[in-house]
């Protein structure tokens, strides 16, 4: 099995390598890590499954059959989605909704290797599905309200691209409509809007974003760890009965770390079959309890609410 990071040698894969030994893990046989690395080619053979950070295209396009996509803190919603899904009777909708409440949001917590990946990224559109359509939309273009734990509460919210609507639409052929969004401001999301469709028309707009993301000073190790998350699915039934199942914490390397090794873990016990998500894994409850043991996140489900 090979664990593959966005970098080969920085926070994410130090913390993986000090997570592998691990007594509350269980391997499933022998242990059969065998390296942690940028890109994914170690796993080309058929015989070996790949753990990692990158999304189920990426590693299709480096020739891996058999692996775990989105193992990050990315990765975590669909996890938390899939548990708010077990427990709706006729699910029709799915909602994740992200906050990143400290200043600088979401670019502050990444590393430097993620940040450059996402400025690779930027040309890619939003999608979500609607009303069983997929469709493909500008950043912020469809705006929300979700409810996030205490104490960030209600949060208005944009759209964005997300791992969501294809990974829980492919488990959940019968869901309609599937969304990933971030709180933001209303200034915010008027500035993303902007900027996501010059993102998208102009080549020479892309580049000077991109490479403001890149060179953007980064905080470090040490206090990304103090830096905080939350994500939050609302399931809504046929019945219009709700369910929110939410997960939150801080130190997002942490988190992306343990998700990682609690992956390569499941998968030694039951290696998947072609390419899946985190949250195809099997049981989210005891993914979630597992996480939260290395890294220390908090989660819970707020049971079937009768919708107004």
């Amino acid at each position: 099995m090979t664990i593959c990071t966005v970098e080969g040698r920085g926070a994410i894969a130090a913390r993986v390598h000090d997570m592998l030994s691990d007594q509350r893990i269980e391997w499933g046989g022998e242990r059969t890590i065998a390296a942690v690395g940028p890109g994914a080619r170690a796993g080309r053979s058929l015989d070996v499954t790949v753990v990692s950070t990158m999304r189920s295209d990426q590693l299709a396009a480096e020739g891996v059959t058999h692996g775990v996509a989105s193992c990050g803190l990315h990765g975590l919603g669909d996890v938390v989605a899939e548990h708010a899904l077990a427990h709706a009777a006729r699910p029709a909708v799915a909602h994740v909704a992200w906050a990143f409440p400290d200043r600088g949001g979401l670019l502050r917590l990444m590393t430097p290797g993620q940040r450059s990946v996402l400025a690779d990224d930027l040309a890619r559109p939003v999608v979500a599905w609607e009303d069983g359509a997929r469709r493909e939309e500008h950043p912020a273009e469809t705006r929300l309200l979700a409810w996030f734990p205490r104490p960030l509460s209600a949060q208005h919210v944009g759209g964005v691209p997300g791992l969501e609507p294809e990974l829980l639409r492919a488990r959940h052929p019968a869901l309609r409509d599937v969304r990933t969004s971030v709180a933001m401001r209303s200034m915010t999301s008027e500035l993303i809007q902007f900027l996501g469709r010059r993102v998208v028309t102009s080549d020479r707009a892309r580049a000077r974003i991109a490479e403001r993301i890149r060179r953007r000073k980064d905080v470090g190790d040490a206090a990304r760890r103090q830096l905080r998350w939350a994500v939050v699915v609302e399931v809504v039934d046929e019945d219009g009965s709700l369910v929110r199942t939410w997960a939150s914490g801080r130190d997002p390397v942490g988190v992306t770390s343990a998700m990682l090794v609690i992956a390569a873990a499941r998968a030694s016990h039951a290696p998947p079959k072609g390419i899946v998500g985190p949250g195809g894994l099997g049981d989210p409850a005891a993914i979630l309890d597992g996480v939260g043991e290395l890294a220390g996140i908090h989660w819970g489900r707020v049971g079937r609410v009768e919708m107004p």
